[in-house]
């Protein structure tokens, strides 16, 4: 990514602080110097200089960092906090995961709960039942070659509520903290912003940050996975046709936003068409759609491709809404356009339609099977599109026609006969030239 592409980020207010004098100490309130006799692995007798801390719990761990998840209502991407704060031994302003030291009776969750609430505000009273620990991962270090110091990376998961206010840090007297929130799927262009200003970025977060980044380039897909409980109502569902969902193992939520996937809608023209009635439909769901083809990889909003990379069954994938533990979705894909989009006499023609798709549980009921698009020659540019809806609990869709009748499907009908309630949608454009 060239620095011009960077996100803007607001630099942090150093105020007073800075280095008055630097000098060697045997011993201190925190830390403690060692002298360490050993024999190495040929049996030669060293000795190796250490610093250590005084405060180790009796678990063995030092510390916790934290990565708290921050689930938005209305299926809004996820965010992450992180923090800015000078560090007096790198002589400048370092961005981290909120983290602190064990305090003693502490279990790891427990630290990663109150360092939380401390450093971002995010627990106490206000939020009771709504943070869920993730993992606890296990003791790792970060410079075997200097220290002994150790830590576990404590992963939260936060509901928020519509409308709710960020909260306040509880910092201690003296401890001067800045909370930037930061989306998931964009905090690796985020810690390239801050390094730009001069900022050094702690290496627990920058492989953090690199590894998500690392999965999007692995999977050609910004919007496969999920970290939470694949059994929880908002667990991200993938799903293929006639085939069983499946649950990512990696954290990588969708990098295209709902506001920028209605105005991509409606720029199209799909707002008030023959496959989105409504003129002011809103989605509720990011909605994800993924070919094989290296070629094609995740489909985004509007971008158009060759029709032999869209032959074979995608992957769909959506956040499911919180709240719903009995919710079921069906999936269909459509073409307004058919056989043109200025005869649009056969079309919508449906493509695929899933139903009883349990994200993170069980496969859908096949209601017609995925056929790629096969726009006739010199009919321009065809609208391929992916239409996500909440359905009854109780009862599976019907088609109301023969499965092999595609031509002239009846979208709103469909939608009107079956309770069916439109939740997300995207689309691209394919073109047989």
């Amino acid at each position: 990514m060239s620095t011009s592409q960077l996100p803007h980020v607001e630099p942090y207010s150093q105020g007073k602080a800075h280095i008055r004098n630097v000098e060697p100490m045997k011993e201190g309130k925190w830390v403690e110097l060692r002298k360490v006799d050993w024999t190495d692995e040929d049996g030669k007798d060293r000795v190796w200089e250490m610093a250590a801390r005084k405060t180790t719990a009796k678990a063995g761990i030092d510390a916790v960092a934290i990565a708290a998840v921050l689930k938005q209502p209305s299926g809004q991407p996820p965010r992450i906090p992180i923090i800015l704060q000078y560090r007096p031994p790198i002589q400048n302003i370092c961005v981290e995961l909120p983290a602190g030291l064990i305090d003693e009776g502490e279990s790891p969750e427990q630290s990663g709960i109150r360092e939380l609430y401390e450093e971002t505000g995010y627990g106490g009273q206000d939020f009771e039942g709504r943070i869920k620990v993730l993992e606890v991962g296990s003791t790792i270090v970060s410079d075997p070659g200097l220290s002994a110091a150790n830590m576990s990376l404590v992963t939260l998961e936060v509901q928020l509520k519509e409308g709710e206010e960020e909260p306040k840090p509880h910092l201690d007297e003296g401890e001067h903290i800045d909370v930037r929130l930061v989306p998931v799927m964009e905090l690796y262009a985020h810690l390239q912003a801050f390094e730009k200003l001069g900022y050094t970025v702690d290496a627990r977060l920058h492989h953090y940050a690199a590894g998500i980044e690392l999965a999007k380039k692995l999977t050609g897909n910004p919007g496969r996975g999920s970290v939470f409980d694949q059994g929880s109502p908002a667990a991200e569902g993938l799903l293929r046709p006639g085939a069983t969902i499946r649950c990512a193992t990696s954290l990588t939520m969708a990098s295209v936003t709902v506001d920028q996937i209605k105005k991509a809608l409606s720029d199209a023209g799909l707002l008030g068409s023959s496959v989105i009635p409504s003129t002011s439909f809103t989605p509720k769901v990011t909605v994800h759609a993924t070919y094989p083809s290296s070629k094609v990889g995740n489909v985004q909003p509007g971008a158009t491709y060759a029709v032999s990379d869209t032959q074979d069954e995608p992957t769909v994938s959506f956040n499911a809404p919180a709240g719903q533990p009995e919710a079921k979705y069906t999936v269909v894909l459509a073409d307004p356009d058919a056989p043109s989009r200025e005869d649009p006499k056969w079309g919508p023609y449906l493509h695929f339609a899933l139903a009883d798709v349990v994200p993170g549980q069980a496969a859908g009921t096949t209601l017609v099977g995925y056929m790629g698009p096969a726009p006739p020659q010199g009919t321009g540019p065809h609208r391929y599109v992916f239409l996500v809806y909440a359905q009854p609990v109780d009862r599976t869709p019907q088609l109301g026609r023969d499965a092999e009748d595609r031509p002239k499907f009846d979208v709103a009908k469909f939608a009107k006969d079956n309770e069916l309630d439109l939740v997300g949608a995207t689309f691209y454009y394919a073109e047989n030239k």
